[in-house]
């Protein structure tokens, strides 16, 4: 069955606007998906400014001490296949 989810595509990545889908909340491998493009009326571009600014706010990256060390210790986590 179909569900239908709103989102903005900003450098090929999707900013959720409303729920996330449960599959990628899931890390699901794989998810097939269907894009319809809509015109933009300002509301979309208020929406991802909306969000934006909660992130700016959030402020997540604020722990890390030292981001080279970080993004080291991130790749080793990863898998090279």
């Amino acid at each position: 069955m179909s569900k239908s989810y709103r989102a903005i595509l900003v450098d090929g990545r999707l900013h959720w606007l409303d729920d996330v889908p449960d599959a990628i909340r899931r890390g699901t491998d794989e998810l097939r998906v269907r894009v319809t493009i809509e015109e933009a009326d300002g509301q979309d571009e208020r929406e991802l400014g909306a969000l934006l600014d909660e992130l700016a706010e959030a402020d997540p990256y604020s722990s890390i001490d030292d981001p080279v060390e970080w993004q080291r210790e991130l790749r080793k986590e990863r898998s090279l296949e």
